[in-house]
């Protein structure tokens, strides 16, 4: 019998020393990025369909203990509430490890810089400036050097009507003539400055096209929906600008831009019946991959805040309220591969690396175990169905011309695996912003002139 009591009570112990290891196993993980902005980080509650935290008085709650500030951006505090459930936090690391202990908090994952897509470069020269449109609506529409091979004519069956196009990136001016139908809605700004998501960078920024992060969500924009440029000429515009004037973007303001398209504030979403509103979102942006880090380092898995938002996004609804509702309807979300020039590397960057080809080895099987939802990642091509790569075309952008350097992060399409499908990117026309009538021209800066409309059949 005592022998009996003596097994009973270690069977007991070992029960506990296992469910106590399992649930310190379950917490205290912070992601690590390798480009961190310093004492700022994104908090990831525990989410379940039962049991879904009150944000704002948890986020409260945990930043007043550990001494914590909850930053505000121009639409309040950066509450995470409708994709992921969290909030950002200005914090020292070991106010960070203490939270990401804290039984009730998945994970901390520090906050990164993001990057601008540099992709767009324009040729205003030729009457084959609009190759792009005559290559996307099939047949051969190249230029080989000195003839421009297409019936120079965009032809289609449909031009986006009544589809939105959430524009995550630097914003979107509004008064350009591409945008004179109005298409252009009233977006929502998250990156920290006094410019709105409309007139993303006021008439000062504006003189200085040169710095990539003023024009580019207004050339992407109307690469998208320009009225004469544009591939899809009738769909809505919903700028998010997630890039301040100075350059800086933060992965928590990408959160905050997916995490707002799925929530209430956002009234695109749905139509006057209540039912969702078909879409895509155009996420121009990327950083590298993180580094798990807890008691033991871990493998590098997982998508993090931000990718989490996405699959949300995609999925229609927060992954706390599966199943979806009958009128939930996810979003398309297109990922650039963005421009290193360089073979998988958008393997090793969020968001590309959730492309359909990439979440798979070379025997078909997943990685990940997030297969249904991810993102389509695009690469870019030049007029001769090259992947484009400035080495090809002679014109990198250059940071230094004596001796001559190029910007490292602009040298080309990235292409490989992880690529899903590629379209034009080398001197296609785009939308700048040195007055309404004014087009971005190769990698320099142009005077405004009009625009000479391509056949629209």
């Amino acid at each position: 019998m005592r022998r009996s009591n003596l097994m009973r009570i270690y069977v007991a112990l070992t029960i506990t020393c296992l469910a106590t290891a399992a649930a310190q196993a379950d917490h205290g993980r912070i992601f690590r990025h390798p480009n961190p902005v310093p004492n700022r980080y994104i908090v990831v509650f525990k989410d379940s369909a039962t049991n879904r935290p009150n944000v704002r008085a948890l986020a409260h709650e945990l930043a007043a203990k550990h001494g914590a500030t909850i930053p505000k951006n121009p639409q309040g505090e950066e509450l995470l509430q409708w994709t992921v459930q969290g909030f950002v936090a200005v914090m020292p690391d070991t106010a960070a490890t203490a939270i990401a202990n804290d039984p009730r908090v998945d994970f901390v994952e520090q906050d990164a810089y993001a990057s601008v897509s540099r992709s767009l470069s324009i040729d205003m020269s030729g009457d084959y400036r609009l190759w792009s449109l005559d290559r996307l609506d099939g047949g051969r529409a190249v230029w080989d050097g000195s003839t421009y091979w297409g019936d120079r004519a965009y032809n289609y069956q449909t031009d986006g009507t009544g589809v939105y196009i959430y524009m995550i990136d630097t914003g979107v001016d509004r008064s350009h003539s591409e945008f004179s139908n109005g298409n252009v809605l009233d977006g929502v700004q998250f990156a920290d400055d006094q410019y709105s998501a409309t007139a993303p960078c006021g008439s000062g920024a504006i003189l200085d096209e040169r710095y990539f992060a003023v024009p580019h969500g207004t050339g992407t924009a109307s690469v998208a929906g320009g009225m004469n440029v544009g591939v899809a000429s009738g769909a809505y515009i919903v700028p998010i600008k997630v890039a301040a004037c100075d350059g800086t973007i933060y992965v928590s303001w990408l959160c905050l831009g997916m995490d707002w398209i799925v929530g209430p504030y956002n009234s695109w979403r749905y139509d006057y019946y209540g039912n969702p509103t078909p879409g895509v979102v155009s996420c121009s942006v990327f950083y590298d991959s993180q580094t798990w880090t807890g008691r033991n380092t871990v493998t590098d898995i997982g998508p993090g805040a931000f990718g989490q938002a996405i699959q949300d996004v995609i999925r229609g609804c927060p992954l706390a309220e599966a199943p979806c509702q009958p009128n939930q309807r996810g979003l398309a979300v297109i990922a650039s591969a963005n421009n290193q020039g360089q073979a998988d590397r958008a393997c090793s960057q969020w968001p590309a690396k959730l492309s359909y080809n990439g979440l798979t080895d070379q025997n078909g099987t997943f990685l990940v175990g997030y297969q249904d939802f991810r993102v389509i990642t695009v690469g870019g091509t030049d007029e001769q169905d090259r992947i484009w790569n400035c080495l090809n075309s002679s014109d990198c952008i250059v940071t230094n011309p004596s001796p001559l350097t190029y910007d490292a992060n602009a040298m080309g399409s990235n292409y490989g695996k992880c690529v899903d499908i590629y379209a034009p990117a080398h001197n296609i026309k785009a939308a700048a912003m040195r007055g309404p009538g004014s087009y971005r021209y190769s990698i320099r800066d142009s005077e405004a002139i009009n625009v000479t409309n391509q056949s629209r059949t």
